[in-house]
């Protein structure tokens, strides 16, 4: 595993993600907004979300993300399994 920057929009979500985090997002757009990304997203080597699917939504409500399109942020790449499970 490595952590890298990526452009937020290489990024693709999971689209079998089980969550429905919808709710949870405006908090979490206020606490990145105080504290910053600190926890990196998770992602496969396809740049598919592993884990955060809700703080990739929360970044792209920020106005910074708005304002600037080659905005990125810290990924930790790990490895999808050859059956395409995470």
């Amino acid at each position: 595993m490595n952590i890298k920057e990526i452009a937020i929009e290489d990024i693709t979500p999971y689209w079998r993600n089980p969550r429905n985090n919808d709710k949870t997002v405006p908090a979490l757009v206020k606490s990145i907004q105080k504290y910053g990304f600190n926890v990196p997203l998770i992602l496969d080597n396809k740049n598919i979300i592993i884990s955060g699917h809700t703080r990739f939504r929360a970044i792209k409500e920020l106005p910074e993300f708005h304002n600037n399109p080659d905005y990125s942020l810290l990924a930790l790449f790990g490895n999808k399994n050859d059956d395409g499970v995470h």
